[in-house]
């Protein structure tokens, strides 16, 4: 069954109905291609921007494509809910991402141009939640006149689209009237210019000139700008030297910080929270540093871990999840362990033995494969 899902008169999306049979589904993902190559996505069936295929137990969208030479399996996505489990129900899909105001949010908020392939690109479930948590922890703050420093850290493993998910987030909160600027933060020189190229990439053309590289001096020259918001992306090292050299501002800004695991570390955190009081800080993360008492059972050595840098976590996609929705590859640990640990017997601390152990030469440990 095929159906058009229309808003305000202008079809939108393009729904295939299938039965169960998973060959039946993967027809549907094929019919599609071939509605393109007939030349059914012109005129006014040029606003379809999300199709979806739909049978009893399975649901399944991605962004249309700009041909019907480019369309890929690996670009149907399925729906995890906010507890991170799949939905496999199609009546709770429909409700969840089909609804209002689910889909008017998901082909105007969610879609992200790809200049660089000359695609549409959708985000995935998991990238939307994290959008909206940040999103509501703003607006928490703002109707209750507060100024937060610690807003939350998100935690999406490695290749799982940080990038876009920053990039929607920064772009987002920078269209927020009461946001002033927006400080995209990393750690390192190369990674300030491949993600500009990227936001670029990913950013309207109305909004490509607010987003700006700059380094210490030129962003205290620009945050006295009373225009409207732009996403300033710097090194935490240049930011912190900046501020050395007396960068200060009560502006309403939001720092999101790349890599947040690595980036905050030092006394260059508590100087730029000083310098910028009325800041509220986000980060996005791989590997979280954890502190013991934020996660039951779990003993770990570190003396600040990103929840006291960030604040409470906001969002959760782990390697697990991601091995499960064929994001990244699987792997398989045989064997992990040091010559070190097995040979002693001192009733050293966690902490005592982590020392040692990172100063023991590299032929002392064990070996695991993946």
């Amino acid at each position: 069954m095929v159906m058009k899902w229309l808003i305000n008169g202008l079809p939108v999306a393009h729904i295939e109905e299938k039965d169960k049979s998973l060959q039946n589904q993967w027809n549907a993902f094929e019919q599609f291609q071939k509605y393109d190559g007939d030349g059914m996505y012109t005129g006014l069936f040029s606003f379809v921007q999300v199709q979806f295929v739909l049978s009893q137990n399975s649901a399944h969208y991605f962004a249309r494509p700009k041909n019907s030479h480019s369309y890929n399996r690996d670009f149907a996505f399925g729906w995890r809910d906010d507890d991170g489990k799949d939905v496999t129900n199609t009546m709770t899909f429909i409700h969840e991402v089909m609804g209002i105001p689910g889909l008017h949010r998901l082909v105007t908020v969610n879609m992200i141009p790809d200049a660089a392939n000359d695609n549409l690109m959708v985000m995935r479930s998991y990238q939307i939640q994290a959008t909206r948590q940040i999103l509501d922890r703003m607006r928490e703050m703002d109707q209750n006149g507060l100024v937060e420093k610690e807003g939350g850290y998100v935690w999406h493993t490695t290749g799982s689209g940080k990038t876009v998910t920053s990039f929607k987030v920064a772009q987002l909160l920078a269209s927020r009237p009461r946001v002033e600027d927006v400080l995209f933060i990393v750690d390192r020189v190369d990674l300030v210019n491949q993600t500009y190229e990227n936001f670029k990439s990913f950013a309207y053309k109305t909004f490509e000139n607010r987003i700006q590289v700059v380094n210490g001096s030129e962003l205290k020259r620009a945050l006295k700008h009373d225009n409207t918001a732009h996403i300033y992306l710097i090194t935490v090292q240049g930011l912190d030297k900046a501020i050395k050299s007396g960068l200060a501002s009560n502006k309403r800004m939001v720092i999101l910080m790349d890599e947040a695991h690595r980036s905050a570390s030092g006394d260059a955190v508590s100087r730029i929270k000083q310098a910028l009081p009325k800041t509220t800080w986000f980060g996005f993360t791989g590997t979280p540093n954890f502190y013991s008492y934020e996660v039951h059972d779990v003993k770990t050595s570190k003396d600040v871990s990103t929840y006291d840098i960030f604040g409470p976590r906001l969002h959760r996609y782990t390697i697990k999840d991601a091995i499960g929705d064929g994001n990244v590859l699987g792997f398989d640990v045989t064997y992990y362990g040091t010559d070190f640990e097995h040979d002693m017997d001192s009733g050293l601390t966690e902490k005592e033995l982590e020392k040692e152990v990172s100063a023991i030469p590299s032929s002392r440990c064990g070996r695991y494969s993946a």
